[in-house]
């Protein structure tokens, strides 16, 4: 992983670049393979609830939210979290919402949450998708660790689903050669 500092990410074009050379995000390699959706067509309701939520989790991770302040949209998706840390204590955060960026420069992304012990991705969905377990083992080459992918859905009805992909990183590697190939 190189230092994030040498890292730019552009929030509202959801690009990197190291330098001036633009870097291809996880999402990015996963849509142009053809194993992930494109979010365009996604009902702006459900994208600003998964934002909303995303930051939400992220305020209260650095201890500086007032749970008075959420959007009642949010607030189911925020108390199934809740219960989830409630019953999965976190170990000490290494990088919460980080932009991080693989060693050789060949993709960025940015997890959720990297722990001492786990990597978790936060998902307000229902409809599980397993190109997440893709998306995951991207995560841990970013983070230089290995160790566990966890995506943990929020439902509406405040109910938490867990899934946990583990520590293995082989098919992004076959991911990452069907891009370059694609690409050239």
């Amino acid at each position: 992983m190189k230092s994030p500092s040498e890292l730019r990410f552009d929030a509202e074009k959801h690009q990197y670049f190291l330098g001036k050379k633009r870097i291809p995000s996880v999402s990015e390699i996963l849509q142009k393979v053809g194993l992930s959706k494109k979010y365009d067509g996604v009902d702006p309701f459900y994208r600003d609830r998964g934002i909303a939520t995303h930051k939400a989790i992220e305020l209260y991770l650095k201890g500086v939210l007032d749970p008075l302040s959420l959007d009642p949209a949010v607030v189911p998706c925020f108390d199934a979290f809740m219960k989830y840390i409630t019953a999965h204590p976190l170990s000490k955060i290494r990088h919460l919402e980080t932009p991080l960026v693989s060693e050789n420069g060949s993709f960025a992304g940015t997890p959720d949450l990297i722990t001492e012990d786990c990597i978790y991705d936060w998902k307000c969905s229902k409809s599980h998708d397993k190109v997440a377990e893709l998306q995951g083992q991207a995560y841990k080459i970013l983070s230089g660790r290995s160790i566990p992918f966890i995506v943990v859905e929020l439902h509406d009805d405040g109910i938490f689903e867990t899934f946990d992909y583990g520590t293995s990183t082989e098919q992004w590697e076959s991911v990452m050669a069907l891009y370059e190939w694609r690409t050239k």
